[in-house]
């Protein structure tokens, strides 16, 4: 059994053996309250005789609940903006708000792509990034609900994409939704007479000596839908690298953070800014539920809209 199988089952029986428990305690309430009129057997006399144990079986099963409500149907569509400030001395009189979005996992049903539509208007960005996953399915319903996000916003530089590993003939899709394909591609983006390129890599097969080809006069933006390449793209290649598909472990722990990432380096880089070699990345949780075996919910772990502001350094 691989580490994933084995979070994957430790998830499942965690989550299976939480449920038995509320059950098991709420069955104990229900057979109190009906031998108040009738003969209590002695078994439960004995086990109601422990006032401690019972405020502790209640406890438990109501800290179950009140987890299971608040992982499925409070925190999925609590979504947190991120908001971060990059200075750089490619740039001199002008700057770029770049937002980047990542894993929507659509489905049939929607969660969180209306308010992600506002939220992107309301920040005002020059341009919008997906960094991957669209959908979860290949209907159409999905599929539509993630071209409704990106026909929904107009940012005046324009939308770029790569895919993720969850791929429903992504390049279509990405066209269908105005978003400006990168599979291993570069563009140049103009503003004020100052310039911005932005190199996208394919998942399955990344070329990254084509990333080492780009402008090193203009600030470069590196798109990929993992971190698994911070630690094989050559140093300084790119001022940023913008990445998802961890969704900060979307079922986190206290003090201990993401129980599994889906990443080759682990916990290593599982959510936020990290550098190395020259090169800022950032791991953003996305905003979508993984369309795996694991229970659609998260914890700890909110759904994240990333907002970058790339500003002339301050000397």
């Amino acid at each position: 059994m691989s580490y994933t199988e084995f979070c994957f089952f430790m998830i499942r029986l965690v989550t299976l053996g939480s449920f038995l428990t509320a059950a098991f305690v709420l069955s104990l309430e229900a057979m109190q309250i009906y031998f108040k009129f009738a003969k209590r057997p002695a078994f439960l006399a004995k086990l109601f005789h422990f006032k401690t144990l019972r405020i502790l079986l209640h406890s438990a099963a109501a800290a179950i609940v009140i987890t299971y409500v608040y992982a499925c149907f409070i925190e999925p569509h609590w979504l947190e903006i991120s908001r971060h400030k990059i200075e750089t001395e490619k740039l001199q009189n002008t700057s770029f708000r770049i937002v980047q979005i990542t894993d929507t996992h659509c489905e049939r049903r929607a969660v969180l792509e209306e308010r992600l539509v506002s939220e992107v208007r309301r920040l005002k960005p020059d341009i919008v990034v997906f960094t991957g996953d669209a959908c979860n399915i290949g209907k159409y319903a999905a599929k539509q609900h993630f071209r409704d996000i990106f026909n929904n916003i107009d940012p005046p530089l324009g939308i770029y994409g790569c895919e993720g590993n969850w791929s429903f003939d992504t390049r279509k899709l990405f066209e269908q939704a105005g978003i400006d394909p990168l599979f291993n591609e570069s563009r140049t983006i103009e503003k004020d007479g100052e310039t911005l390129q932005i190199y996208g890599a394919d998942f399955q097969n990344p070329n990254l000596e084509r990333l080492s080809k780009l402008n090193e006069a203009s600030f470069r933006l590196f798109l990929y839908h993992s971190p698994d390449l911070i630690e094989s793209i050559p140093p300084e290649s790119a001022e940023l690298y913008l990445a998802g598909h961890t969704h900060g472990g979307q079922i986190a722990l206290p003090f201990y953070g993401a129980i599994i990432t889906f990443s080759k380096f682990g916990k290593k880089y599982e959510e936020g800014m990290f550098e190395r070699a020259g090169v800022q990345m950032y791991v953003c949780r996305g905003v979508g539920l993984d369309g795996g075996g694991v229970i659609k919910a998260r914890f700890l772990a909110r759904p994240e809209l990333a907002v970058f502001d790339i500003v002339p350094k301050d000397n």
